[in-house]
């Protein structure tokens, strides 16, 4: 109970914390920019330290390094201050892109602030996507038993120059195996696909929901209007306007998912014949395929946030975000580094606070009882 109560109540709690912490004006300006000049300064640090090194191992008498190991320590060392100088540079450039996406971050913790209910709605999902499991499992279980049990008699071969003594016979091996006929075989690749499409069907309609709610926080002027109840009205105009667009979308990740999954198939078959040539050749087609979906996935994602502003269909949301992102590849690219930060540090503040909590509690209230603390 210590730990259910600590990992969930407590973390919930510190996690609202977080946020209203992320309010602050100085907080988040000290997180961002703190990160993001030490991350500057490890480049510059680590150059110093291998110039220095380089330096030591030139001076030494006797050398303690051979002249190329100290020509490549001043290599590093001029690499290491050149990805600093463009990093800082970067810095310089993108400056107001930083800004904008720290003010993004700001808005964000307001809306979670605003609308508390809306932390249900993973629970939600998750209990959606256990429901289809248990009834995609049931099909899969009886779909597997639709196979026959075949009995191959093998011949054990003896090596080569070995004769089996007079009155013994080859010895033989029987193997069962279980056979599918084509139709079983096909239907398990459908049962594949069915559930690739439903659980991007559950993520999608997450999506836009959420982006729903943030969508009609932001552009309502009276913020004292929005409250847990618009997070439910979001879920119903989801389901009543756009379940078609969440089901577009994931249709499109799903035959890309069954497409890598086959090739993982012929992967497998591949490496069973022993053909380096097809494996490097499927390898190559999996990776091109992985990143395809990566950028669907982004592009997907992009285009549920303009249907749920415009209220346009799949097609058009995603030819406009399409657009929209590259004309705004500066602005996107620094809010993803903003957002990954903070995410970062509040990961990393939630579950130390929350677990230094729980332990202190623990031990002062059942230390006795317990053998790991």
């Amino acid at each position: 109970w210590y730990i259910l109560g600590f990992g969930f109540g407590v973390s919930l709690v510190v996690s609202f914390s977080y946020l209203l912490l992320l309010r602050v004006k100085c907080v988040l300006g000290i997180m961002v920019w703190g990160s993001i000049f030490i991350t500057i300064g490890m480049f510059f640090a680590a150059g110093a330290y291998a110039f220095t090194e380089a330096q030591a191992w030139e001076d030494a008498v006797p050398k303690t390094a051979t002249d190329d190991e100290i020509l490549g320590a001043r290599i590093a060392s001029y690499v290491l201050w050149g990805i600093g100088g463009v990093l800082l540079l970067l810095l310089c450039f993108f400056r107001k892109q930083l800004q904008l996406a720290m003010g993004t971050v700001k808005e964000t913790a307001k809306a979670l602030v605003t609308m508390p209910m809306i932390i249900f709605l993973p629970i939600v999902q998750s209990v959606g996507f256990i429901a289809f499991m248990i009834i995609w499992t049931v099909y899969a279980v009886f779909l597997a038993s639709l196979g026959d049990f075949t009995t191959t008699t093998i011949d054990i071969t003896p090596d080569v120059g070995f004769e089996l003594p007079e009155g013994f016979e080859t010895p033989q091996v029987t193997v069962r195996q279980f056979v599918f006929d084509d139709f079983t075989l096909q239907s398990g690749w459908y049962l594949i696909f069915i559930f690739f499409w439903t659980s991007q069907f559950i993520i999608a309609v997450g999506e836009i929901v959420y982006a729903l709610c943030f969508a009609k926080w932001y552009f309502t002027r009276d913020k004292s209007t929005v409250g847990s109840g618009q997070v439910w009205e979001s879920v119903c105009d989801v389901c009543w306007y756009h379940m078609g667009t969440a089901a577009f979308g994931a249709l499109i990740l799903a035959i890309i998912k069954l497409i890598r999954t086959i090739i993982a198939y012929f992967q497998k078959k591949a490496k069973e014949a022993d053909s380096k040539i097809a494996t490097a050749v499927l390898c190559c087609c999996q990776c091109c395929f992985y990143c395809l979906e990566k950028c669907v996935k982004f592009l997907n994602k992009n285009a549920y946030i303009h249907t749920a502003i415009f209220a346009t269909n799949f097609c058009t949301s995603a030819r406009e975000a399409f657009f929209l992102i590259l004309r705004n590849a500066a602005r996107i690219g620094a809010i993803g580094y903003v957002s990954g930060a903070v995410i970062f540090v509040g990961k990393a503040f939630i579950a130390s606070l929350t677990g230094g909590l729980a332990y202190f509690a623990i031990d002062t209230q059942i230390g006795m009882e317990l053998n790991s603390i």
